[in-house]
Order: C-alpha cells, then sequence, then structure tokens
C-alpha cells in the first residue's frame, strides 16, 4: 500500500514540474489550430499580461468569451 502511494506521489510531482515549463505554456498561448490566440505583452508598471483575442464574430463564442472573462 505505501510502495503504490509513493509511486503515486512521484507520477503527479513529474507531472506538475512539466506543467510549468515557460516554453511549453509560450507554445500553447500562441497556437494557431485554435480558434483563440492569446497576445502577450507588459503593462507600463512592469506586470506581464496575456490577451485573448476572438477571432470569428459568433454569438454562441461571444458569450463563451464574455462569460470566461468576467
Amino acid at each position: 500500500m505505501i510502495v503504490l502511494y509513493i509511486k503515486n506521489r512521484r507520477y503527479i510531482t513529474r507531472k506538475r514540474r512539466g506543467s510549468y515549463d515557460a516554453e511549453k505554456m509560450a507554445k500553447i498561448l500562441n497556437d494557431s489550430s485554435l480558434n483563440f490566440k492569446y497576445s502577450t505583452g507588459v503593462l507600463q508598471d512592469g506586470r506581464e499580461i496575456a490577451v485573448k483575442r476572438l477571432y470569428v464574430n459568433n454569438k454562441f463564442r461571444a458569450v463563451d468569451f464574455y462569460n470566461e472573462t468576467n
């Protein structure tokens, strides 16, 4: 039982460690196969932001976009 817990814990730790990779996240943000694109920028106070742009003007997508941002 303890061995299974340790293996599961190691697996989760490895998986989490890879999910915060900056290059991987940048690739996901700029993936052109998705119907949206995130644009990154820097505010005047130095904070980095990501802006989501909606490509297709569709009533349902606009509602989803609004719900996601609010």
